[in-house]
Order: C-alpha cells, then sequence, then structure tokens
C-alpha cells in the first residue's frame, strides 16, 4: 500500500538557491524511498508524493518545509494507491507553480479553503474564476 500526500505553498523561494534545494531534497528523498514530483518557483512550490511507509513521507514533508523555510502550507490531502503511482522522485524548476504566464503575478498568500457551500454563493456574485487545472 502507497500513501500519497499532496500539498503546496504560495511562498517567495530565493531563485539563487533552487539548485541546491533540488540537492538536499533529491537526496532526502531516496534515503526515505520517496517518489513525486516537486515543482518549484519564484513563488513557492506544488507537490505530489508517496512512499510506502507513511512516517517516512512525513519526514520527507516536514524536511521539505524546512529546507524551502516555508512554515505555512495548503491543507494535506492524502490517500492511498495498492499500486506505486510513481516511477522515480523528480523536481522540476520552473518560472511559475502554476502557469498563468503572468511573469510578475504571485498570488496572496491570504488564500483560503472554501466549502461547497461558500464556492456557490461566490459563483452566483459577479466573479471571474479562473481554471488552473491542466
Amino acid at each position: 500500500m502507497f500513501t500519497i500526500k499532496t500539498l503546496y505553498a504560495f511562498s517567495p523561494l530565493p531563485q539563487d538557491r533552487m539548485a541546491e534545494f533540488s540537492q538536499t531534497l533529491t537526496q532526502r528523498a531516496q534515503d526515505l524511498g520517496v517518489l513525486g514530483l516537486v515543482i518549484m518557483g519564484k513563488e513557492g512550490f506544488n507537490t505530489t508524493l508517496c512512499a510506502s511507509d507513511e512516517a517516512f513521507l512525513d519526514f520527507f514533508i516536514t524536511d521539505l518545509l524546512k529546507v524551502l523555510n516555508i512554515d505555512k502550507t495548503s491543507l494535506i490531502k492524502t490517500s492511498q494507491s495498492v499500486k506505486r503511482p510513481f516511477r522515480r522522485f523528480d523536481i522540476k524548476i520552473r518560472p511559475e507553480i502554476v502557469t498563468l504566464d503572468r511573469e510578475n503575478f504571485v498570488p496572496s498568500e491570504d488564500h483560503r479553503h472554501l466549502s461547497p457551500e461558500k464556492w456557490q454563493e461566490l459563483l452566483e456574485q459577479d466573479v471571474v474564476v479562473i481554471d488552473t487545472r491542466n
């Protein structure tokens, strides 16, 4: 059984340290048997990870946040799979963690999750929704 966890953080990362972060986290993932993808950019990171040992996955996430000097993330979503969902661990350094093609746009760190009822209420107002899913 594999535990899968997804999380992200909009918190500025220093561009001049990305290679160092990548090397440190890749070694730690290898040591703990963590697989998946970490996307890093100037505005933060986005990741989906898995491991056969949930404790090792939690150790890695703690290390990830410590290395990137991030103290607040999105809610961590957890799921399970009987099949290994990733073949390897990889880190991608990109201009944006969510592609909007707006180079100077950095999302607010004051974002929040909405209940389905609150989301419906907002949709009934005059708003613009940008769906950045693939």
